[in-house]
């Protein structure tokens, strides 16, 4: 049926309008679905499907080769190491600065144990320096353990010789016989080796003291002139007084000239990293004055913290130009200690009796500590020219004039620290 012609039409039929635009793009390929089963885009995907499939196996494969294979190192065979029975002993040294490692080789070298990494297996730890007795043939713990237990009894040539002591023995006011650094040297040298037992006897090393040259006996360069002008007619194995004091370790195997000649330079070395040397040229005194001052105050107190004020009474009544009046000074000279000396003893003409004689003892009378050391490099500031212990705990009052020293005097009377003369 044909359209109806509009009013004012000629009667011909109108054309229609041609599609501009989109009804110009070429027919459409169908539907997405349609595009997903294309065989390209299948192809790509199964290609994509199987990539992924080999590498998933890849990737588990690779996973379960590192969760079954073993990495761990096949266990390292056991160094050589001694299993006894032990053999002789010996004196083993362990020197100043030596680490495990060192030590073990050492050990090694003496056939102590039968090698450096049986020993270090054992066990790395601190190891004091010194000699210990060691049985060879050893298991390494074992060599371990005997240098380093406490309070063992392999340690031997360990000596320690407190501020105070004096070459020469004394006894004190209550019987008690004071060892003199002699004994206490000859006691450490004692070493007890499969059985047999040998010590350096105290009477070697006084003849050693006494005959060997300074420079044998290893005495200081700056207390050579001190030591050598030590007074005739006075047994010399004195003259070494004051030059040995401290904590060390030395060869108890070696002869007395070498254990005293190492002694001697140990606790010299001791005293100039003090300061020493330095010290005494601020005070205008040589090296060995200090040493011998250093001595004095020593024995005039108990308590340490005592010791600058001593020092600085001392220097006080030598500028005066007052007799320093020490008790220890007439004490040294007799077998036994006194607290309080009597008027005889006092008036005794000894060259150490500073009742009598001015300035400083020639020698000194006992071997200081570090600590009186310290102080006569450092006294305390004060104006005290007297002092006195008063009672037997050790307390000593200071005073700067002769009334308040006899006052204080009287108390250590009363407390009977000082006897009451007739």
């Amino acid at each position: 049926m044909s359209d109806p012609i509009r009013p004012g039409a000629t009667g011909v039929r109108r054309a229609q309008p041609e599609a501009v635009g989109p009804s110009k793009l070429p027919a459409q390929r169908g539907t997405r679905a349609m595009r997903d089963r294309s065989p390209e885009i299948l192809r790509r995907r199964r290609i994509a499907a199987v990539l992924l499939l080999v590498g998933t196996l890849l990737l588990t494969g690779t996973v379960v080769f590192f969760l079954s294979r073993d990495d761990t190192p096949p266990p390292k065979p056991p160094a050589p190491d001694f299993a006894g029975p032990a053999g002789p002993e010996l004196v083993f040294h362990v020197a100043d600065g030596e680490g495990n490692a060192l030590i073990g080789e050492h050990l090694v070298e003496q056939k102590v144990v039968e090698s450096k990494a049986a020993f270090l297996d054992a066990g790395l730890t601190s190891i004091n320096p010194g000699y210990y007795v060691l049985p060879t043939h050893i298991p390494a713990a074992l060599a371990l353990s005997k240098l380093t237990e406490k309070g063992k009894k392999e340690v031997v040539g360990y000596l320690s010789v407190a501020g105070s002591r004096a070459l020469d023995g004394t006894t004190t006011t209550t019987g008690k016989r004071t060892p003199a650094i002699y004994d206490i040297i000859a006691e450490a040298s004692c070493v007890k080796l499969n059985d047999d037992e040998h010590c350096v006897s105290a009477g070697d090393l006084r003849a050693t003291a006494q005959n060997a040259t300074l420079d044998e006996l290893g005495v200081p360069a700056w207390a050579q002139e001190g030591v050598s002008g030590f007074p005739e007619g006075v047994s010399r194995d004195r003259r070494l007084e004051g030059l040995i004091v401290g904590d060390m370790n030395f060869d108890p195997q070696a002869d007395p000239l070498t254990i005293l000649r190492y002694l001697i330079s140990s606790t010299a070395a001791q005293y100039e990293s003090l300061g020493l040397l330095d010290g005494a040229k601020a005070l205008g005194w040589t090296p060995y004055q200090t040493l011998v001052g250093a001595s004095l105050i020593e024995r005039e107190v108990v308590f340490p913290e005592d010791l600058p004020k001593v020092a600085r009474v001392m220097l006080n009544r030598l500028a005066a130009n007052q007799p320093l009046q020490f008790d220890s000074t007439i004490n040294y000279v007799l077998d036994k200690q006194e607290v309080g000396t009597s008027d005889s003893d006092r008036k005794n003409p000894t060259l150490w009796n500073t009742y009598v004689r001015p300035g400083l003892t020639p020698s000194p009378i006992c071997s200081p500590s570090y600590a009186a050391i310290k102080a006569m490099l450092k006294p305390a500031d004060g104006k005290w020219l007297y002092f006195v212990t008063v009672d037997d705990k050790g307390t000593t009052l200071f005073s700067d004039t002769y009334e308040e020293h006899l006052a204080n005097v009287e108390k250590a009377k009363e407390n009977g620290f000082i006897p009451r003369e007739n």
